[in-house]
């Protein structure tokens, strides 16, 4: 799907993806997005979302990477804005695609197991509550597709580490 019908650097219609003025191209790639899993032994946090898309589902903790930002720097900033807690980096579990909204943007999430460093856990920004859950015992109806896939991966991860 072609996210611009005009090019945005000079405004001649595209055809295709392409613009045959300038030759820019819209390849119509996913955002980037991040995601985390705090373990507290054998419990994971989980979000509810508190807005659409996906408003009062369990969630993944996360965003979407902003321009400048590591994929991990973004784990960091994240964790913060959505549970109050300084978290660092432990493990990469994966990419997973996905579509996020109304508009079915393509997204690639990157999904790490993160560590708690400070803070007081709290649901803040775009996060209703925070609840733990048994990892054995995750619902399956998560808010977006790719979330059971990263769930799997962090039982592989868990089942490894122990």
């Amino acid at each position: 799907m072609n996210d611009f019908l005009f090019c945005p650097f000079d405004g001649t219609r595209l055809i295709g993806n392409s613009c045959p003025a300038c030759r820019f191209v819209d390849y119509g790639n996913p955002a980037p997005a991040v995601g985390f899993f705090l373990l507290d032994g054998d419990r994971v946090l989980l979000a509810v979302r508190a807005f659409e898309p996906a408003k009062g589902k369990l969630d993944i903790p996360g965003g979407f990477i902003e321009a400048g930002e590591s994929a991990e720097e973004a784990v960091v900033r994240e964790a913060e804005e959505e549970t109050g807690l300084r978290v660092s980096v432990v493990a990469y579990l994966g990419s997973f695609t996905d579509v996020y909204g109304e508009r079915a943007m393509s997204t690639l999430s990157l999904i790490y197991v993160v560590r708690r460093e400070s803070g007081e856990l709290q649901a803040r920004d775009d996060v209703a509550a925070l609840h733990w859950f048994p990892l054995d015992a995750i619902p399956d109806d998560l808010a977006f597709a790719h979330q059971p896939a990263a769930v799997e991966a962090l039982r592989e991860y868990v089942g490894r580490s122990v």
